[in-house]
């Protein structure tokens, strides 16, 4: 059994985003730009009637798990939906494995996690709101030295090992994709046939 051994430790710090909204990103700040497979981690808190403006998408996936609370969802082909504590929304099927795992550890509690993917096992304490990156091994070791519950979530991917070329909601490979992707929102083909001029009934009713 190889525990992986803690890498680094980001701290989430909180900004704002959308209209009212408020995130703790760690994957995406300059501490830690990417983590291939992942290119943001957002932890979110908001209240009706804070949300985000439409927008487009390309070239990456977007996957939402709500802690509390209800949010909902809409998309300009026609998908809607509302999340609850415990929902998982994946907007399209993932090109790598993934794993997305909701902890709620025990006082005391000890927990042995497979992670197939190593170094001497090690401690370290980690505070809320920290997003801990891990290194090689074949599993990671969770002990909740406390004298509450540790509520924390555990993502794991297969890197994809690609080019990584970001601007806005468009991630592609070069920088000619991004062109592209931008000239077909703007002319609502290659998939944005149905956003031309669409609005969500979402931001209507708030």
């Amino acid at each position: 059994m190889n525990v992986r051994r803690v890498e680094k430790t980001v701290l989430s710090v909180e900004q704002s985003e959308g209209i009212g909204a408020y995130a703790r990103r760690s994957i995406g700040r300059k501490e830690l730009r990417n983590l291939d497979p992942f290119l943001m981690l957002d932890e979110f808190r908001m209240s009706k009637p804070a949300g985000f403006p439409d927008h487009p998408h390309r070239g990456f996936e977007t996957v939402t798990y709500v802690l509390e609370g209800i949010t909902a969802h809409e998309d300009f082909c026609g998908h809607t939906g509302r999340l609850k504590p415990g929902d998982l929304q994946s907007k399209v099927y993932t090109r790598t494995p993934t794993l997305y795992l909701d902890f709620r550890v025990q006082a005391g509690a000890v927990h042995i996690q497979p992670v197939p993917s190593g170094p001497d096992e090690e401690q370290q304490m980690v505070e809320p709101h920290h997003t801990v990156v891990f290194g090689d091994g074949d599993c990671v070791k969770f002990q909740n030295k406390g004298s509450e519950v540790s509520h924390f979530v555990l993502i794991a991917g297969e890197p994809i090992n690609e080019p990584v070329v970001q601007h806005g909601p468009f991630v592609m490979t070069t920088e000619e994709e991004i062109r592209e992707a931008i000239r077909d929102y703007q002319n609502g083909k290659n998939g944005f046939e149905r956003a031309v001029n669409w609005r969500s009934k979402i931001r209507d009713s708030v």
